[in-house]
């Protein structure tokens, strides 16, 4: 896409939890690596839009410094411009072409690169990878994410049919919309259809379809967009002196549940893991990678360090219903998320986890807090003398299947509303410019309009009851509209004030379960 192109059609900038330093360090932990110190770290991200991943970074850590680059002006100038109301001075971002990187950027403990090596021409992505080499620190890690094969070889197709529909289309926006009006049509046109191809192509065709208009653009309809077989990245960064580690979501990696002979096999082969994850690309289908990388001269060690659980915290990966759990062995229960995902276990340890994280939620407990309360809560119900190995080997079982987070530090957050509740300063701007902000997970939340208003008061300087009159002053003079059954305006000032002490204290609530209030 040229420089026009992105300016037209912007790339949405939000934060991705997958790149926070804290995500990225537990990863290269876990394969043995000593990682850079979170504190005066420098990351630099590629493609960075308007800062929707830096910035809360920056604020979250306060002694680093971040720096971003993008093709596209505009981007950068929206960024900067919250950079500036927020009056922010550990992160800068640059318009600037890749090729145009020199030597005077200095090194970084981290270097993250999102959709940037699969949509770019081949000189620009063999100067991403040597920048990768050239700018990160003895211990950096960088991230870059591709598209993939086999995954994208029915996606081409699909690819291929909306730019050879939509070719005489000048216009970038009106060529996107004719690209997921005909996405419709064809999807509608292979309704019934049981053929084996026909069910592939209607998945395709709806991914299309629902992609967001930038993303449309962006992976469909953009000139450049070369998917690569896991293998062929893996040769291409040790052309250059780099080594893969491992990949943003530990749970998308298959090594779990190894066999004694494959343990065997890997540490006396370490390729045999990177041969062992391009089968999996070929079993799944797989159409997308976020692959961590460093220096050669790291000891990658291919088999998970398991005693690398014993120095990191850990939360849910996603909110939790509540349950009640029996931990005696042998009963059975069922745990239920938010995302709509569900466990259901007879394993003390395993249900000790789950309902102590739930409890806490969104808080994140260490291991050694975790071990402490064990021992108390598994009396009797686990040998004593198994229980570190058994909860280490349980955190390892959990979270390779994405039901827990692991974090290198707990995080700075709250699961419970104090006398005067607070946000960091940017979720504050944020609800006051859009209808989502980042929350202390370094995730994205919708936000309604009640949220959106009450937010913007939680500074920390306004008890419940402060809060409860800015709230009944906005619904009296209309800022926030309050409806009866009828959808007509309430005028009543004890039904308002009735109305706001419940809805703020659910909305703190939900607040809290959101992970952005913090201490």
């Amino acid at each position: 896409m040229s420089k026009s192109d992105y300016n037209a059609l912007p790339y949405e900038s939000f934060p991705f939890a997958g790149f926070h330093p804290q995500r990225l360090s537990v990863i290269s932990q876990l394969f043995g690596l000593t990682t850079p110190k979170l504190d005066k770290f420098r990351y630099l991200e590629i493609g960075c839009a308007a800062g929707g991943n830096l910035i809360p970074l920056a604020i979250e850590y306060e002694q680093a410094e971040f720096v971003g680059i993008d093709y596209a002006e505009i981007q950068i100038n929206d960024g900067q411009r919250v950079i500036d109301d927020l009056a922010l001075n550990n992160v800068r971002l640059k318009t600037q072409d890749i090729l145009d990187v020199t030597n005077d950027l200095g090194q970084f403990d981290f270097i993250i690169a999102h959709g940037v090596y699969s949509w770019v021409p081949i000189q620009v992505r063999e100067k991403l990878i040597c920048l990768c080499r050239d700018h990160l620190s003895p211990e950096g890690i960088a991230c870059i994410s591709y598209n993939t094969q086999p995954g994208w070889k029915v996606r081409s197709a699909v690819r291929d049919m909306l730019r050879h529909k939509t070719q005489d289309c000048v216009d970038l926006k009106t060529r996107a919309h004719e690209a997921k009006a005909f996405a419709q049509v064809m999807l509608n046109s292979f309704q019934g259809n049981p053929d084996s191809y026909a069910v592939m192509m209607k998945s395709e065709l709806q991914q299309a379809y629902e992609a967001p208009l930038n993303i449309l653009v962006h992976d469909y309809l953009a000139d450049i967009n070369n998917p690569v077989y896991f293998h062929q990245f893996n040769e291409e960064i040790a052309s250059a002196s780099l080594k893969y580690i491992g990949d943003t979501h530990f749970y998308t990696m298959r090594v779990l549940n190894l066999t004694d002979e494959i343990t065997t096999n890997l540490a006396n082969n370490p390729e045999s893991a990177i041969e062992m994850e391009q089968y999996t690309d070929y079993a799944t289908n797989r159409y997308f990678r976020r692959s961590l990388i460093t220096h050669t001269e790291q000891n990658v060690q291919r088999l998970v360090q398991k005693e690398a659980y014993s120095k990191l915290c850990y939360s849910l990966s996603s909110q939790p219903k509540p349950v009640k759990a029996n931990l005696q062995a042998g009963i059975q229960v069922a745990f239920s998320f938010g995302a709509g995902t569900t466990i259901s276990s007879k394993e003390p340890m395993i249900k000790f986890i789950l309902s102590e994280l739930s409890s806490h939620w969104p808080k994140t407990l260490s291991y050694d807090a975790l071990l402490k309360t064990a021992r108390t809560k598994l009396k009797n119900k686990v040998a004593s003398s198994a229980l570190s190995a058994s909860l280490s080997e349980q955190l390892h079982s959990l979270y390779g299947q994405n039901f827990i987070d692991a974090y290198v530090h707990k995080l700075n957050l709250v699961n419970k509303a104090g006398e005067k509740p607070k946000v960091n300063p940017l979720v504050c701007y944020q609800a006051k410019h859009q209808n989502w902000v980042t929350n202390q997970r370094h995730e994205r939340r919708a936000l309604d309009d009640f949220s959106r208003n009450l937010i913007q008061l939680l500074d920390g300087t306004r008890t419940k009851k402060e809060l409860r009159q800015a709230l009944e002053v906005m619904v009296q003079s209309g800022i926030l509209p309050l409806l009866d059954e009828h959808k007509n305006p309430v005028t009543d000032k004890a039904v308002i004030a009735q109305a706001v002490r419940n809805t703020l204290d659910n909305s703190l609530k939900i607040l809290a379960g959101h992970a952005l209030l913090v201490g």
